[in-house]
């Protein structure tokens, strides 16, 4: 007896024959193809709806920032179907929220594995730029933690950048992705000038310029230039750029984290505690840098500049 999955697949064959030159029902049968071409019963069928419904609530909970509540979730939805490419790729979003690092990367490349296999490019490119990007906060907790060494972090930031850009060619309208090779890009260029080595820049505020002006509606482009104008020793023009960001996302307790940073750099101390106490406000239960921005308001407070 099959299954509705394999009626699906059967209908869009059909569908495919009657038009083959037609590439939306093309992609249209690639999509279901790769959705229920492994379903053969009606309980494949059953578990695989089980496992789509549980993942969908899990990521209502998720964007809701009830992340451990979205955990459950997503792990209930791999328990009915084990390949269930998205709700690994949640679970591994959810893990770099909880600072879950090593999990979440695990989630993320067997997700990539399934959408390969699938021939799902537009999800590839989503769950490359996502590890891209949780390897990337890696780097910057290491670095913030003075842990960061020069020459491995200009190997691993290579590597994002190589990530970032894979997903760029997948999707070239994908912000994450974008704004992910610009801050790798730009961390890069920043931990030469720290050792004295000669840099050049043109390529990086090229990259960032470019974002913003292509998507000057995109917050991540605007903190994606902030981070280049910061790094380039002008954290006024940086703060500028946060403000023009959280004007998009008011809501964000990370910009307003980085807009204090660059308000701290610059020794505007009264700003800077400002915007770190509008931060720790708006920071959900299991935000990762609440800790690092409480820090940094005591050395404001103090008027003392950051280590």
């Amino acid at each position: 007896m099959q299954g509705n999955g394999k009626a699906a697949v059967v209908a869009a064959d059909s569908a495919v024959t009657k038009d083959p030159t037609d590439p939306e029902i093309a992609n249209m049968a690639l999509a279901i193809k790769a959705r229920f071409g492994e379903i053969t019963t009606p309980d494949d069928y059953e578990r695989r709806s089980v496992s789509d419904s549980l993942t969908n609530a899990g990521l209502d909970l998720l964007v809701k920032g009830k992340t451990r509540e979205a955990v459950d979730y997503f792990q209930s939805a791999l328990k009915a179907w084990p390949e269930n490419p998205d709700a690994l790729l949640r679970r591994g979003m959810a893990g770099i929220v909880l600072n879950q690092q090593d999990g979440a990367l695990k989630d993320l490349l067997q997700a990539r594995k399934i959408y390969r296999r699938q021939g799902d490019k537009s999800r590839l490119a989503v769950a490359m730029a996502v590890s891209a990007s949780a390897r990337l906060g890696e780097l910057e907790k290491q670095q913030m933690a003075g842990q960061l060494r020069v020459n491995s972090a200009v190997e691993e930031l290579d590597k994002v950048a190589d990530e970032a850009t894979q997903a760029m060619e997948l999707d070239p309208k994908l912000e994450l992705a974008q704004y992910t090779y610009v801050q790798s890009r730009g961390f890069k260029v920043g931990a030469l000038q720290s050792t004295r080595v000669e840099v050049q820049w043109d390529t990086v505020q090229a990259a960032a310029d470019r974002f913003v002006k292509t998507r000057a509606d995109s917050a991540m482009a605007w903190s994606a230039h902030a981070t280049v104008n910061f790094l380039r020793n002008n954290p006024k023009a940086a703060a500028e750029d946060l403000s023009k960001a959280i004007e998009i996302n008011g809501s964000s307790p990370m910009l307003y984290r980085q807009r204090g940073v660059a308000w701290h750099k610059a020794s505007d101390f009264d700003k800077a505690g400002a915007d770190y106490k509008k931060a720790i406000l708006l920071a959900p239960a299991d935000w990762h840098g609440v800790d690092a921005t409480r820090k940094f308001l005591g050395l404001a407070q103090d008027k003392k500049s950051m280590p």
